[in-house]
């Protein structure tokens, strides 16, 4: 367990009082929380401190005793400048306790998998293989297509609607023999981040990210394949039914005779 005292202040009581937990400061920080610093100069004072092993404080409310309001905005403005570099040297985030431990962002994810794998019970774990499995002879079976190979979580085909005729927001109707494209999420790519995520709220945020990565794929193929072009809506059928209307999906409960269709993609 991990301890951080507020604004970092620390006494001997802390210390003794401590037991198993572990406690943990910053390395640098840059009054993110004060607007007059500005998007650059704070830019430039998180680049400068910018190498492994850094443990950086950052703010993202501005509403505490001391902060400006729109302090925030700025922070986040540089955090991406920062993320964008760190990327390009090749350097990543980490957990804390990663960090402390001294392994790696790949190996504390293939050891949190397999613990996660080894908790399952042996009937669990035929479950997930034979449903796995099925999935396998499903793709081979429908065709269906990948958005990102080199990271496999959305996978689609191009196929002909027969249903009920269903009128979207903007004026867009679907009706029968209107050419769509159903999605599938990957089964495998799921329980991998199932039972790597920390929380719930954890694996809603990195299936959010990975969304926001893979359909810019997917509209890039729409848009060079005919067939895929023609199609008037993007559709699927899952029980994952928060966050899809940010990524201009509008959702909608599945009636016992037609499927779920999409916002119409452009």
């Amino acid at each position: 367990m991990l301890l951080s005292s507020t604004m970092g202040i620390m006494n001997l009581f802390d210390f003794f009082s401590k037991k198993d937990r572990k406690i943990i400061l910053w390395s640098c920080m840059f009054e993110d929380w004060r607007s007059r610093v500005g998007v650059e100069r704070l830019t430039e004072r998180m680049l400068k401190e910018l190498r492994g092993g850094e443990v950086m404080l950052l703010h993202d409310r501005g509403t505490t005793l001391g902060a400006d309001a729109h302090a925030p905005e700025q922070m986040l403005q540089a955090l991406e400048v920062v993320l964008q570099e760190a990327e390009r040297r090749g350097l990543q985030s980490v957990r804390v306790d990663t960090l402390m431990g001294g392994i790696t962002l790949s190996e504390s994810h293939s050891k949190n998998k397999n613990q996660s794998q080894t908790h399952l019970k042996p009937w669990k774990r035929i479950v997930v293989a034979l449903w796995l499995s099925w999935e396998k002879l499903f793709h081979w079976i429908y065709h269906l297509q990948t958005a990102s190979p080199e990271d496999p979580m959305l996978h689609f085909r191009s196929r002909v609607y027969h249903g009920a005729l269903m009128e979207l927001s903007g004026g867009h109707v679907i009706q029968n023999g209107d050419s769509v494209i159903e999605l599938h999420f990957d089964n495998q790519k799921l329980f991998e981040l199932g039972v790597t995520s920390r929380s719930s709220m954890h694996l809603a945020i990195r299936m959010i990210r990975t969304m926001e990565q893979q359909l810019p794929d997917l509209a890039r193929k729409v848009a060079i394949e005919p067939e895929l072009r023609s199609a008037k809506a993007i559709y699927g059928v899952s029980m994952i039914n928060r966050g899809p209307e940010q990524f201009g999906f509008t959702v909608q409960d599945l009636p016992p005779d037609r499927s779920v269709l999409h916002q119409k993609y452009t």
